[in-house]
């Protein structure tokens, strides 16, 4: 009986953490899109401080979205977390979820940044280079390619030079040496050389 109830309690608690995580994480996702239009209203209201006219029916539409998004936020429902004590299970009764937009609150650029289509912005963090730098730099690199080209293939062509010449007197060499007997230790005559002189000979 004892293990019967310890699998069971262990069954309900899986059961609860599950529930918390999948609660969890629609709470995280209503949060950002909020974060979103939170960002977006922030933008329009500072535009028209600057005297730049803002659509006012878009605006509704956005501040519609993120009542729309704090409601359903408010419904979701995290269930309590597993006990020691079986008495306690129920004690604990379910708590809301609470939309954290605190993001929007102190960064307008954490809203921007998630408004640009993924293209994140980290302006304040990383100076972004200008076109004329980007440009120097693309040359620096080119100019850095050629010479490593032309250090790399000359010597390369030099070396293969180098090694034909090497080749070509080299051959010349294996043919004056003269043969030797192996017997007497003595300097052969050359066989085709007075067979050259004795033909001139024949033919006169």
């Amino acid at each position: 009986e004892a293990k019967k109830r310890a699998k069971d309690k262990l069954r309900r608690s899986i059961e609860i953490m599950e529930e918390r995580s999948k609660a969890q994480t629609e709470a995280d996702r209503l949060a950002s899109l909020a974060s979103q239009v939170v960002g977006a209203i922030r933008r329009m209201e500072k535009a028209a401080k600057d005297g730049v006219p803002i659509d006012a029916a878009k605006k509704e539409k956005l501040e519609a979205r993120l009542a729309s998004y704090t409601a359903e936020a408010d419904s979701i429902v995290l269930p309590p977390l597993p006990s020691d004590s079986s008495d306690d299970d129920e004690a604990e009764p379910k708590k809301g979820v609470a939309l954290d937009i605190s993001s929007s609150d102190s960064s307008d650029e954490e809203g921007e940044k998630r408004e640009t289509e993924g293209r994140s912005s980290v302006a304040g963090k990383t100076p972004a280079l200008t076109l004329a730098e980007i440009e120097d730099e693309a040359n620096v690199e080119a100019e850095d390619g050629d010479q490593l080209r032309v250090d790399f293939f000359g010597d390369q062509s030099e070396a293969e030079g180098d090694a034909g010449e090497a080749v070509m007197t080299k051959e010349p060499a294996s043919i004056d040496v003269p043969a030797v007997d192996s017997a007497t230790g003595e300097p052969l005559a050359p066989l085709f050389a007075d067979s050259n002189l004795e033909n001139p000979e024949t033919a006169s």
